[in-house]
């Protein structure tokens, strides 16, 4: 059977795939568009466009332009009443960086959400599975899916690109008989609350006997505790679906509680009381922790994954003992797999000693059966050359203890490695992890103070401890800061830390941070945040109150630090009070640091993103400031747009200095890769300072702030936990130390697809470039006899010379600094470059790769491939080779290294595989 809904057949009593839009007869009538109208400033339309179209004569085409501001747009069509529909298919093609976001509404009018991205390369089958949303509002606003999906949304999100377009075709729904679609639960264990797992803690008042000994705990309430509890940021794996605690009751009567978190959010709910003696299970259903209780964080309408197991905590309940015995013995979770074959979960990270560097795999099976691995590892230098590769078994148990490799490679004369596993399974899909070691400065920088320099980092010296250790530990981050020649930080004066009472200061810990940073040549401006407890905020006397305590900052401190930054983001909700308020803020605490000190500088709005319609809501409220902060945080950088976004809102303050304050990538699971937060790092702040508009920039942030490998906050750092360098510190090394002070002079674009940033003047220059979208070699006139050219590492680039120039390979978004020559360098891409055939590459499939020499008269080439594992070359003519790729490659972007020998020098080109699967799963 099968009947018309607006102008689309359906097949009800079929499980085959519902057709809903295939963008051929009245779509357009279908469809809606939204700019996002709660955030201002973006436009777009949503059309039929016959180029769009994947099959047929048209296809849905969604144009977005962020130039102005705004967050996302999106196109929403009705969906067919069909009941069971478990997912959507639908053909995209997205030839942009910017993230997508889908939407759905339930029976009750209920939106939900959740953001994926794709690779930009044309086409691809994208499934939307209709479940496991992490954000939502509206009707019934409760988190549970009621009913079928009634509409669905496709959004662009701002960051990436400021205007293009996506294309949609081909969309259909799959019923819930799809067993394609299917993701089966698993059970694992979080952890048996070993000491080496879980740290303990007593609340409310003195511990008195309480102790405790793995999960065995002593407590202890006749003191004045009302609590203890288990404590641990580990990220629960997969969807969630479940937890299941085991534990040796005492019968008290006492309660268990658990506490999960997500994204600057906190949730909390009862697992039950202790209500009979012996062993419990207790258990919690894990699909509705949006409607939890909040005991900190703001309500953005859902949960941002992954979840993180936070506490276990024992809370005494009125009439039971007040001392007691409990045994925690096991948190198990229940989960949903990304995919039926997605059981082993692996990470990959780094350790060094004074000689080697050691690389360690570490593999988890979330399934009911152990796992035999094979393990093939390659160690890569940074310019992709194969150092050493080999070949190892591993055996993973199933749902306990993860299996752990490690390899040691000797590091002397290199300055940064990579190490890839890829990890093989009978019945599982190979999973790839990464891991690198950079190697710290050789000498100690300068301790110098120099304020002209524009190269800050968010060092938040303030997070560490008081204590002897803490404070070590401190001078060991300042002087590694020192070593990489970072001259600012950004340092949160915390109101309630500092002015305990109303007119009560306790300036000790704060004058060693900025005693700490004075010592290691770099100056601190000062971030006047957030509400003391003592005060009201939001009130004319609260105003007051934080006007008094930045007076006090300056008195205190004016002498050192002359620069002040007027609250953090401001624009969402770490300013939850009426924006007003803000603006008056701003005005007064102004006028009172000019006060004390008439030549300091006031640094207002600090927006989250660039949030021109903020900064004019400021402006026009007459709110004075001496200079703007932003935060340009964004998923993807276009190079281009973001200058031109720069150089625009300097524009909207007439010119006033712009400093950004925070902005980064963070090297989660998922998120940039080690590598690509180097390159990305080295852009922005090239970028930024290049373009005229930006006095300094701060990366946010120095260290990280956690050890979870999967969550995105304790991931910004260019250090690890332990102080570790990664590639983005010596990234940031070498460009403060390459380009210093020296002023930027000039951007310019060659031939379409170079960029270089000019800095200093006459022969007192330093060229940056970097090739905007292809790997390619540049030939670069004016070099005389030879070139200093260094990569992000601070090592030399390979050059060779063709015709009166130098050659000198460019790897796609990876800046290339080039220290001598001055004004006398031209460059023009040189016309050598490996092409490949297609866009993109499926497992199993295969592509050709030609030389092009262009004009290039390079003579007798030898060429060496490094290929990844899962990727083979053979050669199959003159200048062209076989790519192929195994059927079990994991997907994913593979840069492919390629040493190009020429008789006068080598050329190192590079080989962009973006390799997809044939349907990404959302």
């Amino acid at each position: 059977m099968s009947v018309l809904l607006a102008g689309v057949s359906l097949c009800i009593a079929s499980q085959r795939p519902v057709p809903i839009e295939d963008f051929e007869t009245g779509a357009a009538e279908r469809w809606s568009f939204s700019n996002g109208p709660e955030f201002p400033g973006a436009t777009g339309t949503f059309d039929v466009v016959p180029g769009a179209a994947h099959d047929g004569s048209g296809g849905g085409q969604l144009s977005f332009d962020f130039t102005e501001g705004g967050a996302y747009v999106q196109c929403t069509t009705a969906l067919p009443p069909e009941p069971g529909l478990a997912a959507v298919e639908l053909w995209v093609r997205k030839l942009v960086p910017n993230r997508l976001t889908v939407r759905a509404v339930d029976e009750t009018g209920q939106t939900f959400q959740k953001d994926f991205n794709l690779p930009t390369t044309g086409w691809q089958r994208v499934r939307i599975r209709l479940s496991g949303w992490g954000f939502h509002w509206g009707g019934r606003d409760d988190g549970v899916f009621h009913g079928r999906a009634t509409a669905l949304g496709i959004c662009v999100n701002q960051g990436g690109a400021a205007t293009g377009h996506i294309d949609i075709d081909g969309i259909v729904g799959l019923p819930s008989t799809e067993a394609s679609i299917e993701r089966p639960p698993s059970s694992y264990v979080v952890t048996t609350f070993a000491d080496s797992e879980m740290s303990f803690g007593v609340s409310g008042g003195p511990a008195g006997a309480t102790a405790r000994s793995g999960g065995a705990v002593q407590y202890d309430f006749t003191q004045g505790a009302t609590s203890v509890s288990f404590s641990n940021d580990t990220a629960l794996l997969g969807s969630p679906r479940e937890a299941r605690l085991k534990l040796r009751s005492d019968g008290s009567g006492h309660e268990v509680r658990l506490y999960l978190y997500s994204h600057f959010q906190c949730f909390r709910t009862s697992l039950g009381t202790l209500d009979r003696e012996g062993v419990v299970e207790l258990v919690a259903d894990l699909t509705g922790v949006g409607q939890w209780e909040r005991p900190w964080g703001p309500n953005e309408g859902g949960v941002s994954f992954p979840l993180r197991l936070g506490q276990v905590e024992l809370v005494e309940r009125g009439g039971g003992p007040a001392s007691g015995s409990v045994t925690f013995e096991e948190l198990s979770v229940t989960t949903e797999l990304p995919a039926p074959d997605a059981a082993v979960f692996a990470l990959a990270n780094s350790s060094a000693t004074l000689t080697e560097a050691q690389f360690t795999l570490t593999a988890r099976c979330v399934s009911d059966d152990p796992a035999r691995a094979a393990v093939h590892t390659v160690i890569r230098d940074w310019a992709g050359r194969t150092v050493t590769e080999r070949e190892d078994g591993l055996d993973v148990p199933a749902g306990a203890a993860p299996a752990t490799f490690t390899v040691a490679q000797a590091t002397k004369g290199r300055s940064a490695l990579e190490a890839e596993f890829t990890i093989t399974a009978p019945g599982l899909r190979t999973e790839r992890a990464l891991a690198t070691w950079a190697a710290p400065m050789a000498d100690a920088g300068s301790p110098g103070p120099d304020p002209s320099s524009p190269w800050g980092m968010g060092l938040y010296l303030y997070r560490y401890g008081g204590d002897e250790g803490g404070l070590a530990e401190m001078d060991r981050a300042a002087a590694l800061a020192q070593a990489a020649g970072i001259k600012w930080t950004r340092e949160e004066m915390s109101w309630g830390r500092i002015e305990l009472r109303k007119g009560e200061f306790d300036w000790s810990f704060y004058d060693s941070v900025v005693d700490t940073a004075t010592r290691h040549g770099i100056s601190v401006y000062g971030l006047i945040d957030y509400w003391s407890p003592w005060t009201k905020p939001f009130t004319d006397e609260g105003i007051a109150d934080y006007c008094a305590y930045a007076q006090a900052l300056v008195r205190h401190y004016g002498d050192r630090v002359k620069h002040w930054e007027i609250w953090n983001e401001p624009n969402i909700f770490f300013w939850d009070g009426p924006k007003e308020v803000y603006f008056e803020l701003l005005k007064r605490a102004y006028a009172a640091i000019k006060d004390v000190d008439p030549d300091a500088v006031v640094f207002g709005c600090s927006t989250a993103g660039i949030d021109t319609s903020f900064i004019r809501r400021t402006l026009d409220a007459g709110a004075p400031l001496d200079g703007l902060t932003i935060h340009p945080y964004r998923g993807a950088l276009d190079d281009e747009g973001f200058m031109g976004e720069l150089r625009d809102v300097a524009a909207l303050v007439d010119g006033k200095p712009v400093w950004i304050t925070e902005m980064g990538w963070p090297t989660q699971v998922g998120g940039a890769t080690e590598r690509e937060q180097a390159e990305l790092l080295a852009r922005a702040y090239i970028g930024a300072v290049a373009s005229g508009a930006v006095q300094n920039i701060s990366w946010y942030d120095f260290r990280d702030d956690g050890n979870n490998p999967y969550y995105n906050e304790h991931r910004f750092g260019v250090v690890r936990n332990d102080l570790s360098p990664k590639p983005a510190y010596r990234a940031a090394a070498t460009l403060a130390r390459a380009i210093g002070t020296r002023r930027p002079s000039g951007v310019e674009k060659w031939d379409g697809d170079v960029l270089a940033c000019r800095f200093g003047d006459g022969d007192d220059q330093v060229v940056a470039l970097w090739s905007l979208h292809a790997n390619l070699a540049v030939a670069l006139d004016g070099t005389g006899d030879g070139i200093d050219a260094i990569d992000l590492m601070g090592d030399p680039v390979p050059t060779a010379s063709v015709g009166g120039a130098r050659l000198m390979g460019l790897r796609h978004g990876s800046p290339v600094f080039i220290r001598t020559g001055g004004s006398a360098i031209r460059g023009r891409p040189a016309g050598l470059q490996l092409r490949l055939d297609t866009d993109a590459v499926r497992p199993g499939g295969a592509a050709e790769v030609t030389l092009d020499r262009g004009a290039a008269d390079v003579g007798d080439v030898a060429v060496t491939w490094y290929a990844p594992p899962g990727v083979s070359v053979e050669a199959i003519g003159a200048g062209r080779w076989a790519l192929r790729v195994s059927g079990d490659a994991t997907p994913g972007v593979y840069a492919v290294p390629v040493s190009v020998k020429l008789a006068s020098g080598e050329v190192l080109l590079t080989v962009t595989v973006p390799i997809v699967p044939e349907v990404v799963e959302v």
